[in-house]
């Protein structure tokens, strides 16, 4: 979570510029995506989607930080189908 908030952190003076992406995905799952989620975001702004998957340990701010909560791996590959038909 931390290492990749930084790589994010990292990258937003540069995000928008030529080559730079605009958007992204996170998807993760415990207590340390928390950062990712909020480095992403802070890199990318409104083209961030954090996107949490629910299991019977899902930390309540995991919940609360994601844009979007799945169930398990098929709620998952769900989310990414629907991405890829757009």
């Amino acid at each position: 979570g931390r290492g990749v908030a930084g790589l994010f952190a990292a990258a937003a003076g540069d995000a928008g510029g030529p080559g730079r992406p605009t958007k992204g995905l996170y998807i993760g799952d415990d207590e340390t995506d928390i950062d990712a989620f909020n480095g992403l975001r802070e890199a990318l702004g409104d083209g961030a989607l954090c996107l949490g998957v629910r299991s019977d340990e899902t930390p309540p701010e995991l919940e609360r930080q994601a844009d979007l909560m799945v169930d398990g791996t098929a709620g998952v590959r769900k989310v990414l189908r629907g991405l890829l038909d757009d």
